[in-house]
C-alpha cells in the first residue's frame, strides 16, 4: 500500500468520523428542541447518553486523524509528549463509555421486565447516577493501561496507541471494552428471556410489555454482535502477526477504519432501535407539513378571489 493510498484512507476515516459526530449532534439537538422535560423518558435519556459518547469519541478520533494527515505532509513532525499519552488514554475511555452505554440500556430493560413493581429502579435519579458510574468506571478501568505506559508513541502514525506488540495491553483493553460489555448484555438478555418463559397465566397481562423490552434487549445484543463482527479484520491481522512476527504497516488504519464504520453505523441505526425516539421524529415530520398547509391556505384563498 503506497503512501497516497494511506492518505486517502485517513481522509475516508476522518469523513466517517465527522459524519458520525454530525448525525449525533443533530439527533441530540432535535431531541432537545422537540422534547419537553415532561415528555423525556428513560429510553430516550439512555439513547442520548450513547449519542453523547459518540460525539466525545468522534472528537478524539478527529484529533488523531488530524495528526496522521498532518504527519503525512510534514514527516519530520513529532507529537511525542505527555499530552499525546493522555489523548490516547481518553480515546480508549470514550470508547469504553460508548460500549458501556449499551450495558446501561440493557440494565434498564432488565429492571422493567423483572423488577417492574420497583419504581425506584426505574427512576431518572438511578439512571443519571448510572451514567455517572458508567464514565467513572471507564476512566478507572483504562487507568491501569495509562499508568503502565501502554499508550506508546507510534512514529509512523503520529499518535500514542497500544501497539500490536503489546499483547498484555491489547488483551486487557479488549476484555474491558468488548468482553465485559458483551458478556453483561448477553447475561441480561438470558435472564430476561428465562424470566418471561417462566411467567404464569396470571402474569400474562404484562406479556406485551415484557415482549417489547425483550425485543429491545435482543436488538442491543445483535447490535453489539455486529460491532464485534466488524472487528474481525483486526483480529485476523493480529493472528497473522503472532504467526509470522510480521507487523503490517497499515494495521492501525484497519483498526481506525473499523472504529469509524462502527460509529457511523451506530449513529444511523440507533434512532430506529429506540421506538420512542423514532416516533418523535415521525410525529414532527407529520406536524411540519400541516403547519405549512395551514399557513399557506389563507394566501391561496385570497389568490382565488383575485
Amino acid at each position: 500500500m503506497n503512501s497516497l493510498s494511506i492518505l486517502i484512507l485517513h481522509i475516508i476515516i476522518l469523513i466517517f468520523v465527522l459524519l458520525s459526530c454530525t448525525i449525533s449532534v443533530i439527533v441530540l439537538i432535535l431531541s432537545f428542541i422537540f422534547l419537553r422535560p415532561t415528555r423525556l423518558s428513560l429510553p430516550i435519556l439512555l439513547t442520548c447518553n450513547t449519542y453523547v459518547t459518540i460525539v466525545i469519541l468522534s472528537c478524539t478520533l478527529v484529533n488523531i486523524e488530524a495528526h496522521s494527515i498532518y504527519g503525512y505532509f510534514y514527516p519530520a513532525i513529532s507529537f511525542e509528549n505527555r499530552l499525546c499519552e493522555i489523548l490516547g488514554y481518553f480515546t480508549h475511555v470514550a470508547f469504553c463509555a460508548f460500549y458501556y452505554s449499551f450495558v446501561l440500556q440493557a440494565i434498564f430493560r432488565l429492571f422493567r421486565i423483572i423488577f417492574y413493581e420497583n419504581k425506584v429502579l426505574q427512576s431518572f435519579t438511578i439512571f443519571i447516577v448510572g451514567i455517572i458510574i458508567q464514565w467513572l468506571l471507564s476512566f478507572a478501568l483504562i487507568l491501569s493501561d495509562f499508568l503502565l505506559h501502554d499508550f506508546q508513541y507510534v512514529p509512523d502514525q503520529y499518535n500514542c496507541l497500544i501497539g500490536l506488540k503489546n499483547t498484555r495491553g491489547l488483551a486487557s483493553v479488549a476484555f474491558i471494552i468488548y468482553g465485559c460489555s458483551l458478556l453483561f448484555v448477553c447475561l441480561m438478555y438470558g435472564f430476561s428471556f428465562g424470566y418471561i418463559r417462566r411467567l404464569n397465566p396470571n402474569q400474562r397481562r404484562r406479556q406485551k410489555s415484557n415482549k417489547r423490552d425483550e425485543l429491545m434487549l435482543k436488538r442491543v445484543t445483535i447490535l453489539l454482535l455486529i460491532q464485534l463482527a466488524m472487528s474481525i479484520p483486526t483480529v485476523i491481522i493480529f493472528v497473522i502477526y503472532i504467526i509470522t512476527n510480521n507487523l503490517l504497516k497499515w494495521v492501525y488504519l484497519v483498526q481506525f477504519m473499523h472504529i469509524s464504520v462502527i460509529l457511523l453505523f451506530t449513529s444511523v441505526i440507533l434512532v430506529f432501535l429506540t421506538p420512542k425516539m423514532r416516533n418523535i421524529f415521525r410525529k414532527n415530520r407529520r406536524v411540519l407539513p400541516m403547519i405549512t398547509i395551514m399557513t399557506t391556505r389563507p394566501f391561496l384563498i385570497e389568490t382565488g378571489r383575485l
